[in-house]
Order: C-alpha cells, then structure tokens, then sequence
C-alpha cells in the first residue's frame, strides 16, 4: 500500500500495477512476458499459479484429516500479480486485516482474477531447505 501511495501521483489510475515478491528468485524474462501476455486483456487482472501436484488434506485444529479438496481445482499462488491501479488500492484499503497475497483481497471485492500456469522454479524462498534448492539451481546440479 505504502508503494502504491508514492507512485499514485506519477501514473493513471488505469495503469497496470505488478507486484512482485522478493523472495521467488525463480522469475524470469520469458514467464514475465508470457504473464503480461495473458493477463493484460483481462477486466480484472491476475497472478501466476501453478496446479497442486499433491493431494491436499483440509485439517483441523487437532491436525486432523476432515476433507480431501479436488486437486484439480487447487492452484498455488506465485507472483508476479498483476491488476489495475485504481481496482488494486481500493481492495487492499478496504480489505479486513491483512491479505495474503494481492489477489486474495481483489477477490474479497468480488471479483474473479485470471490464473496463468506459472513455473515451478519460480518458488518462494521460505524454509532454509529452499535456499539450497536455489543454490542448486544457480549451479545447475541435482
């Protein structure tokens, strides 16, 4: 939000704004292209995702198994997230606590964002696991 009020008087509120999190190092020129491609036809915007590989298990407080969600149905979001000016700061002023991504407050405006398959090297730097998975990518060994 801090970001969008510095820039707000240097662009159109219709400008594409895309965020970015500094933690998926896996981005690259190409997918940015492709994700630009896909989404700036879209009324509303969207994010990168990839499809859930895994069964995923809905849990409870006791970490109890009460439900298998339809994997096809489940994305994992990524960023870059891309969405109008204007649509992106009125959704995440008017959001109730904290989002956790940009999308997830678009959708509580009522809107639907576009879903573009991303890359699974494209992961979030996270546990110190990953950082290794980076360092072996950066090398180009298994």
């Amino acid at each position: 939000m801090n970001a969008l009020e510095i820039i707000e008087e240097n662009i159109d509120t219709k400008d594409w704004i895309m965020v970015h999190d500094a933690a998926r190092l896996g981005i690259n020129e190409s997918l940015i292209n492709n994700f630009i491609r896909e989404v700036v036809s879209d009324k509303v915007g969207g994010i990168l995702a990839i499809p859930a590989l895994d069964t995923v298990k809905r849990v409870n407080e006791k970490k109890q198994i009460i439900g298998t969600e339809q994997r096809d149905e489940i994305w994992l979001a990524q960023t870059p997230q891309m969405f109008k000016f204007d649509l992106l700061k009125d959704a995440l002023k008017s959001f109730k606590g904290n989002p956790t991504d940009e999308s997830e407050a678009i959708e509580a405006l009522g809107h639907s964002p576009k879903v573009v398959k991303g890359n699974l090297v494209n992961f979030k730097i996270t546990y110190p696991e990953d950082l290794m998975r980076v360092e072996k990518l950066i090398k180009g060994s298994d």
